[in-house]
């Protein structure tokens, strides 16, 4: 983002401009009157090139250019405008024929012919100097704001990452409670519910953080990989917990390679199963599976859930997108997790999406390069 340089200093009683002087006669004629709503700085065009390259910045520039100076002043024009500091200063050229274009192009902000009235003249440049200051202004004003975002954003991020600490200990007791309680199966409803609870708080934690980091630098490790591991070790994970909805897991064919992040793709493919489950109705099946294409390789989740209504499916993906569908076993949903399969998956240079058969259910799959990028 180039900034914009600082406008008109408090107390300052008129805007500061350079006049590059290419054309006594004008200059000349609007000299009178300018001075009087300007402070200005008049040199002629043979010394601009080395007056600029430690000059101060000022509110704004004109430049009054005859015939004999034209090739002189576009060049001029297409140097200053390399430099960040003058890139976004207003540059007004007047000149004494009509070739308004090629001062445009040059980088001027304003063109105008002579004779032009020195009222309108200084009207112009007020009009520009003000309109850079209300962009400055709103510049500033976005700073502040992306700092105050940043600041919280980094607060929310400190706390659920503490929390995840607290959370993976209560995992551990609840483990350990599992084991003393194994002669008390009225105690297992509980533990249920508290395994239940806990898995719901790792996975909005997990979705949270990795938000924040996508709205910020995310790192990603990439590696040339074989998807099989990562599609077993979650197929094992959760079978586990969909156990206590009495579904299914299944994981099929896991051929392919892919050239990303483990531990993202290990997210994306989490949350897709996560989904499948709470989606699910207890006593069905979920099935996870790979497949390689000539553009990549393709990891796909089947349910047979509910689906997703034809009106609903362009929510799919989108940030904090709530559907009518609910999960089937009160666990908590808060929106995000789709869209943090979009965002790792786009990140990865790959693609994102969802079919509903006929027979009912959802398919949904990501799509990952098999190869390293040339």
């Amino acid at each position: 983002m180039v900034s914009v340089h600082e406008p008109l200093e408090e107390g300052k009683l008129h805007p500061y401009i350079i006049i590059i002087d290419g054309c006594h006669s004008i200059t000349n004629a609007l000299f009178p009157i300018l001075s009087a709503h300007f402070e200005i700085n008049r040199i002629s065009i043979q010394d601009s090139e080395h007056y600029f390259i430690n000059a101060t910045v000022p509110d704004a520039v004109l430049m009054t250019i005859g015939e004999s100076s034209y090739n002189m002043a576009t060049a001029w024009l297409k140097a200053i405008r390399t430099r960040e500091e003058w890139y976004s200063v207003p540059i007004m050229s007047y000149i004494d024929t009509f070739d308004e274009l090629a001062f445009l192009q040059a980088g001027a902000t304003d063109c105008w012919v002579y004779p032009t009235s020195p009222e309108i003249v200084v009207m112009r440049l007020n009009h520009h100097i003000q309109r850079m200051n209300q962009l400055y202004q709103h510049q500033r004003k976005h700073q502040k704001y992306q700092k105050a975002y940043l600041d919280q954003s980094r607060l929310v991020e400190i706390a659920t990452h503490d929390l995840q600490h607290p959370i993976n200990d209560l995992m551990i007791i609840e483990l350990l409670l599992r084991q003393y309680t194994e002669q008390s199966p009225q105690l297992e409803p509980l533990l249920g519910d508290m395994n239940r609870a806990i898995i719901a708080m790792q996975e909005t934690l997990g979705d949270v953080l990795t938000a924040l980091n996508l709205r910020g630098r995310m790192q990603f490790n990439f590696e040339y990989l074989p998807v099989a591991k990562i599609l077993l070790d979650i197929g094992l994970k959760y079978t586990m917990r969909a156990s206590n909805k009495q579904i299914d897991v299944f994981v099929g064919q896991t051929e392919g390679m892919i050239y990303a992040d483990p531990k993202r793709v290990m997210q994306i493919v989490e949350n897709l199963v996560s989904n499948a489950v709470k989606y699910s109705p207890p006593k069905k099946e979920i099935h996870i599976w790979s497949e390689v294409a000539r553009d990549g390789t393709y990891i796909r989740v089947r349910d047979w859930g509910a689906g997703v209504p034809p009106a609903e499916r362009d929510l799919l993906f989108s940030e904090f997108g709530k559907l009518s569908s609910q999960p089937t076993g009160n666990e908590n949903s808060i929106g995000l997790g789709l869209w943090v399969v979009k965002q790792l998956t786009y990140a990865m240079n790959g693609e994102v999406g969802a079919s509903f058969p006929d027979e009912g259910g959802s398919i949904f799959w990501v799509l990952l390069p098999n190869q390293l990028p040339v």
